[in-house]
């Protein structure tokens, strides 16, 4: 869904203070490999209509991105499956903004992270094939740093604000150490 040739990711990859950040996954063997999630990757592009990169700022402690929504994460298709509102479901901007909070944490407390609570708000229609930067952040880490509270939102061109959200991840790290030192 986003070439080559698009400029939120040209100017995302030319930026030297911004790393490329591939999706990790813990595996089988206790090793951590790359791997693509139900946001991102080839699958994810072609099944689901949800193309993701993230970038790390390690100076701004933020993660950024893009996202480009297909047809196929249309809220509303038509009967022989074409969309019929050139709009992505709000279940597929709520999946990328879960993803990207989630994701922000990997790098800021623990690879491995999962999901307390989140809130997405829908601020206006999110377009199909349009280039959105994406930007997430920690907001706080509760004492003993189990859980981390982050935010993030995905923007158009122009710089309005599509849809926001704020979670509350459990950090696995985290969450084992202190078990660890309770004698769990």
């Amino acid at each position: 869904l986003m070439g080559a040739d698009c400029p939120v990711l040209r100017a995302l990859h030319g930026n030297p203070e911004l790393q490329h950040a591939e999706k990790v996954f813990q595996g089988a063997d206790g090793g951590f490999h790359v791997a693509h999630g139900f946001t991102s990757g080839p699958s994810a592009a072609l099944e689901r209509g949800m193309d993701v990169a993230y970038f790390w700022d390690a100076k701004a402690r933020r993660l950024r991105g893009a996202v480009c929504f297909g047809e196929q994460a249309s809220g509303v298709r038509a009967l022989g499956g074409a969309a019929s509102l050139p709009t992505a479901h709000g279940g597929a901007v709520g999946a990328v903004l879960d993803d990207l909070l989630a994701s922000v944490v990997r790098f800021t407390h623990s690879v491995t992270s999962a999901t307390a609570t989140i809130s997405v708000r829908l601020r206006r229609p999110c377009p199909l094939y349009t280039t959105l930067s994406l930007e997430a952040w920690v907001v706080r880490e509760k004492p003993g740093g189990v859980v981390v509270d982050t935010a993030g939102e995905i923007r158009t061109p122009a710089g309005d604000v599509v849809a926001s959200a704020t979670c509350s991840m459990f950090s696995a790290a985290h969450l084992q150490a202190a078990q660890a030192r309770e004698g769990r």
